[in-house]
Order: C-alpha cells, then sequence, then structure tokens
C-alpha cells in the first residue's frame, strides 16, 4: 500500500525529532572557538640540544632520543560564561606530546597555564617531526 504525501511528511518529522533528541542526549556541550597552533621538533643523535622560543608554533627545538622537552601554554576564557577547552594533537608529534590537563574547565574571564611535554623512546628516528595542536573551546548546553 502507497504511503500519501502527508503521511510521508509526517514520518519525516517524526524521524527528525527523534534524531536531534538522541543528538542532545549524547552531545552535552558545543564548540563555540577552535584554535590550531604548528608544533615541531627534531631528533638529533648526538650530545647537542637546540631550543627555538620563537611564538609563531609550538616548537619543542632539537631532542636527543631518551630525550624530553617542556613547552607552557597560556589559555584564557575572555567568555563570561564556563568553557571546557579540549586538546587534540594531529601529525608525526601525536605520539610523542602529552599536555598536563585536558579536558578542563576555564571559569569566565580566568587563564590557565598548561605544560606540554614532548617524550623520546630510545628508538626514535633522526629528522624534522611536525604536526598541529587543535584547541577546542567548547560550552556546556544544560
Amino acid at each position: 500500500m502507497k504511503m500519501k504525501n502527508r503521511e510521508k511528511i509526517v514520518l519525516m518529522l517524526i524521524i527528525a525529532f527523534f534524531l536531534l533528541v538522541v543528538e542532545l542526549l549524547f552531545l552535552d556541550y558545543y564548540v563555540i572557538d577552535i584554535q590550531e597552533v604548528r608544533a615541531d621538533f627534531k631528533v638529533k643523535t648526538s650530545n647537542f640540544v637546540a631550543f627555538n622560543l620563537d611564538k609563531d608554533a609550538l616548537h619543542f627545538g632539537t631532542v636527543p632520543p631518551k630525550g624530553h622537552s617542556i613547552r607552557n601554554m597560556t589559555f584564557y576564557n575572555y567568555y563570561n560564561f564556563p568553557v571546557i577547552l579540549s586538546i587534540k594533537s594531529k601529525g608525526d608529534i601525536s605520539d610523542y606530546i602529552s599536555a598536563s590537563q585536558n579536558n578542563f574547565v576555564l571559569e569566565p574571564n580566568s587563564s590557565k597555564d598548561i605544560a606540554f611535554t614532548l617524550t623520546l623512546p630510545s628508538n626514535i628516528e633522526s629528522r624534522q617531526y611536525n604536526g598541529t595542536l587543535k584547541f577546542y573551546y567548547k560550552r556546556d548546553i544544560f
């Protein structure tokens, strides 16, 4: 038996409403801002260590295998409501960089210092490593 156009429209509206409700139940925040910062380091097998303090990216410098390097960043919340800051890394740096905190709340008009630690294994290949860090500012909707 064929459905009438009116019945099809009602069915589509019911499905759309159901999908919206399901999304709201599983998604308790939405992204209000995304910032991206390049990050890089170079592995060199020697006793040579170099630093790059430029502010155009998160540079960890030249680090030997089994070495580590720490860089700090300050995050600000200029909104008049709390935000959740989530950090994600991409590229060939991802396996080696960790943040001192992730998925944390920044209160209105506040700031927080986060340390990014680069930790290298002993068997890492000597070369340049590049990637990005993405910072997602999210607002709680409940």
